[in-house]
């Protein structure tokens, strides 16, 4: 099999990506509404399990050991879909609902770009100040990034500031010096984390992002392929 038809197999077959506990939704077989419940565990390859739905009890008495019922979830930007069917019940100590782990998982992204993961330094200038940091996500349309330091008792920045982000993607390549405005952030246990929108990108720096995420994406592909071969 050659490597396209490879990442093409996958593609179909996309694993299950979540983060529990994660908020999802439900919709049993018999039902057209969707209901809210919440993923609270898993045994991978085997089965997930599930708070059972509170609300209309017509609707819970679908809950039934071999019915069939589609779960929607959002995360990081993309909206995930997959069927399973019900292989049991649990009422006690709490109600919970046990389902087959999904053969195929759907996905569709939502950002207007597309995203890459990586750990890349990047030096942070704010306020006339300059931080070390880990670039977290990159598209052409901005970046995660966060501070590691555990003098930080308040955010270093906030949203709408200016900041300028130094970073080199590939060794072979001059670093990349991008103006940024802060348009989220979270401080937790002296972890500081910020989006960043650029602002004014020229030619050669959207070139060198987007050939980077499109590589990251094919040896990400490329690795899980390689991965479920020598399973």
């Amino acid at each position: 099999m050659d490597i396209e038809n490879l990442i093409a197999k996958q593609d179909e077959q996309s694993q299950l990506n979540v983060q529990i506990p994660k908020k999802v939704l439900v919709q049993i077989e018999g039902v057209e509404n969707y209901v809210k419940t919440m993923l609270v565990g898993m045994v991978p390859v085997q089965y997930l399990i599930m708070l059972t739905p509170r609300g209309n009890p017509s609707i819970k008495q679908k809950f039934f050991e071999g019915n069939t019922l589609l779960v929607r979830y959002f995360q990081e930007g993309t909206i995930f879909a997959f069927q399973s069917n019900i292989i049991g019940l649990s009422h006690d100590p709490y109600p919970l609902i046990f389902v087959a782990y999904p053969k195929i998982v759907s996905n569709h992204e939502l950002r207007k770009q597309r995203r890459a993961s990586c750990q890349v330094p990047v030096k942070v200038t704010a306020g006339g100040r300059q931080y070390s940091a880990v670039m977290l996500d990159i598209s052409k349309g901005g970046c995660r990034f966060a501070i590691v330091d555990a003098s930080l008792k308040a955010p270093p920045m906030e949203e709408k500031d200016e900041v300028e982000l130094l970073f080199r993607l590939f060794e072979e390549k001059d670093p990349l010096a991008c103006n940024g405005i802060v348009r989220n952030t979270s401080l937790e246990d002296n972890v500081f984390i910020a989006g960043v929108q650029f602002v004014g990108l020229d030619h050669d720096a959207m070139s060198t992002i987007d050939y980077f995420v499109s590589n990251t994406e094919m040896w990400s592909r490329i690795k899980e392929s390689i991965s479920h071969m020598k399973e």
